[in-house]
């Protein structure tokens, strides 16, 4: 696995090799990143592999179908070896296309109501809809049922939302009408892992740490401790004292 490691510190002035000077924006600043959904990709891609690196193990029903354990490149490569081309094409799981399923009235949507973890994200999956049974006439025109679907609105609105309690009930979750986060977000989580890399993966002090991550590095240790315990939970800390 191409990760940053103890071999990227020099063991005689215990600083950053100068080798590995040129890795820095690929694989500890994320810099040169696109939109907010490649910095997404680009977090979960990444804080998945540090923590195989610790040796965390992926297991369940769903996790070979999920980004981004499909794709055949990962966990060697790191994300940006990718080209942004690359990138934009990769989905959240393998086998669907640009059909939005969650819009498709003929199609279930139903998450998990057992927890999974699929390294970025612990927890249920969401679901994204319950169903609800109409009976059609064939013989009713396109005009015909429209109009019936528009005239009893509440009526089937009143039918999905006891469908949704009642899978509730069962211990399913349905995901909140906003999904997505901003780039600042994802930003905040890809600088609190590169740190998190040299002070962990590294093996470097903390002076080495801010002088190799650049002028954007935390300005004090707190500052990183703080971020790192809050963005990255699953990862180890020795590096903090008890």
């Amino acid at each position: 696995m191409e990760h940053p490691n103890t071999d990227w510190k020099d063991e005689e002035t215990w600083n950053l090799r100068k080798d590995k000077i040129r890795y820095l924006d690929r694989d500890i600043r994320f810099n040169g990143l696109g939109d907010a959904e490649d910095h997404r990709k680009c977090f979960e891609w990444e804080y998945i592999r540090t923590r195989m690196f610790f040796g965390h193990k992926f297991e369940g029903e769903y996790v070979d179908q999920m980004f981004p354990f499909y794709l055949k490149s990962f966990s060697d490569r790191p994300y940006k070896s990718h080209s942004l081309k690359q990138r934009t094409c990769w989905l959240d799981m393998t086998g669907v296309n640009t059909r939005n399923w969650e819009e498709d009235l003929l199609t279930p949507y139903l998450g998990s109501n057992e927890e999974v973890d699929l390294g970025f994200y612990k927890g249920k999956l969401p679901s994204y809809k319950a169903g609800v049974t109409l009976y059609l006439n064939p013989n009713w025109s396109k005009e015909k049922f429209l109009k019936l679907v528009e005239a009893q609105s509440k009526s089937i609105y009143g039918m999905l939302e006891s469908e949704k309690k009642a899978l509730e009930r069962k211990g399913y979750v349905f995901a909140k009408k906003d999904k997505s986060r901003p780039k600042a977000y994802w930003r905040k989580r890809l600088k609190a892992l590169g740190h998190y890399r040299l002070l962990e993966c590294v093996n470097l002090k903390e002076q080495y740490v801010l002088e190799a991550y650049g002028k954007s590095a935390y300005v004090e240790e707190k500052v990183y401790r703080r971020e790192i315990v809050e963005n990255l939970p699953d990862l180890p800390r020795s590096w903090i004292k008890a």
